[in-house]
């Protein structure tokens, strides 16, 4: 019986690790992240807290063609370690490429979370995958240069001393492959 519960205890143990993968966003950015999973900060309905190298990332919303807008407009929950409000690290799933987000439907499935919480990731997940992200997300208006930089200065205030102390990875602060074209076969950022 010792050596059941033993071996059980290893396989959840090799199941429920999740090494870093490539992520990618609808905007053109890529990089290897593992989903952040800590009490009351899993993936939920709203979408997931991503990490880069143990610590949390901050996406920076870059502006192209398919970008949605910064999540201040249609986002205000928690965050971890008492990162400031006014700069949401959880992504809503709407972001993602489809690629990634079969990647995390799975992950989620396998992650020790809370049922409930569980069942309204992967349900927001599918509905990414297959609908048009809402409207406060794709306005026009939310998706100005302008006022995407401005809630970049804000993020970057507000977060300064948490990247500074290297507690947060800014996605500013992470140079894409895309310019030696690698982010086809999968490589994902490097530091400047």
């Amino acid at each position: 019986m010792k050596n059941l519960a033993l071996l059980l205890a290893t396989i959840t143990q090799v199941f429920t690790t999740f090494p870093a993968e490539n992520v990618s966003f609808r905007d053109g950015t890529s990089l290897a992240a593992d989903i952040f999973d800590k009490k009351g900060f899993e993936p939920d309905k709203y979408g997931v807290i991503l990490t880069v190298k143990n610590k949390i990332y901050l996406h920076h919303y870059p502006v192209t063609d398919r970008s949605l807008s910064v999540p201040t407009f249609y986002f205000s929950g928690s965050n971890p370690y008492g990162i400031s409000q006014c700069s949401p690290t959880r992504v809503s799933f709407f972001h993602f490429e489809t690629f990634s987000l079969l990647n995390m439907r799975e992950k989620v499935l396998r992650m020790n979370i809370p049922v409930k919480k569980k069942i309204e990731a992967i349900r927001s997940i599918d509905r990414a995958m297959t609908l048009t992200p809402p409207k406060v997300m794709t306005s026009p208006a939310y998706k100005n240069k302008k006022q995407t930089r401005q809630w970049q200065r804000w993020a970057e205030t507000y977060v300064a001393l948490r990247i500074e102390k290297g507690e947060v990875a800014w996605g500013k602060d992470l140079e894409s492959l895309k310019k030696n074209n690698l982010v086809n076969e999968g490589r994902a950022f490097t530091k400047k």
